[in-house]
């Protein structure tokens, strides 16, 4: 089963790195939001706005993100995958490659809010 997962989390490697349109329009979008709250505050911002406005761009950014994973897939394909695997593999290595996705999506997001509004984080970690 761990094959399993490992070569359907490639596949959806493989896939993403085929669509780059995909990548590129949540890419487009982070920027974009970011520097409309940029020009909406142009001076500092208090903590609290901060963090709201952050994790609300994140939140949306990432709907977008793993929306697509799972709306690419028609029910033909879900088929054929699952008399390949097991169905507990289909979706454990979903789970694998939107968590990897969502980290790349947030560290992405941080640095491009980072960049443009400030950054106000003290404890990176933790954050």
């Amino acid at each position: 089963m761990v094959n399993q997962i490992k070569q359907l989390v490639l596949k959806e490697l493989k896939l993403e790195m085929r669509n780059k349109y995909a990548l590129g329009g949540i890419l487009l979008y982070v920027v974009s939001t970011v520097f409309v709250s940029y020009l909406s505050f142009k001076k500092i911002i208090n903590p609290a706005t901060w963090n709201a406005l952050f994790w609300i761009i994140l939140l949306f950014a990432s709907i977008n993100g793993v929306a697509k994973s799972f709306i690419g897939e028609t029910r033909g394909r879900l088929l054929y995958y699952y008399t390949l695997t097991s169905p507990q593999a289909v979706i454990i290595s979903k789970i694998i490659y939107n968590s990897i996705l969502l980290i790349v999506i947030s560290g992405l997001c941080l640095l491009v809010y980072g960049l443009f509004v400030g950054n106000i984080i003290q404890d990176l970690p933790l954050f």
